[in-house]
């Protein structure tokens, strides 16, 4: 990983005379960084074996990379979050139906029964049916309600992904501009000797 490659680098890089292994693990750790952070574009120099980019650029330039390689994580768990709210809405929505379609059953059983019995006076009272469509009636209605404050939660982390990750891109792009590191667009910058 990176934060033991670039110490390992650091150390190589302020080597005057390095070995012909030194310099292979060299050349291997400029490789490795280079497919880690493509746009870092680190080199050695074949005549002098210097660094083209200053030890603290590399640092600050890998410490971006991998913050917005977070924002992008953040950013994609947004997007999923927005996938699982739409499903959930759509089951929410489906709850809300089967709860409007008890309660229509509820009020209709509960008043035909009234009409046959005079005597039903309170729920207890009441046939077996008209109970058990009054508690999937209460079911129903307390399942939808679960689903909307799950979906609600689920907006506010969704919020808090996507604002995490402007922030990690906003900050850590500014940083490798900054660094002369300017992304795919090109940008070049950045030089001097290891050390």
């Amino acid at each position: 990983s990176s934060d033991l490659l670039i110490p390992e680098l650091e150390m190589l890089c302020s080597k005057t005379d390095r070995s012909e292994a030194e310099n292979a693990r060299l050349h291997d750790i400029v490789n490795r960084l280079n497919q880690a952070f493509p746009d870092l574009k680190l080199a050695i120099d074949e005549e002098t074996g210097a660094l083209n980019r200053q030890i603290s650029t590399v640092y600050a330039a890998a410490d971006a990379f991998i913050a917005l390689a977070q924002a992008k994580a953040l950013s994609n768990m947004a997007t999923e979050n927005e996938e699982q709210i739409y499903r959930l809405q759509k089951l929410y929505k489906e709850q809300t139906q089967t709860f409007n379609e008890l309660d229509s059953a509820y009020t209709k059983t509960k008043s035909e029964i009234a009409d046959r019995s005079a005597k039903a006076k309170a729920l207890g009272d009441l046939p077996f049916e008209v109970s058990q469509i009054e508690y999937d009636r209460k079911i129903a209605a307390q399942t939808a309600l679960a689903t909307d404050k799950e979906i609600e939660r689920l907006k506010k982390e969704r919020q808090e992904f996507a604002d995490e990750s402007s922030k990690l891109s906003a900050e850590n792009q500014k940083i490798i501009n900054n660094l002369g590191l300017g992304g795919s667009s090109g940008g070049g910058g950045g030089g001097g000797t290891g050390g």
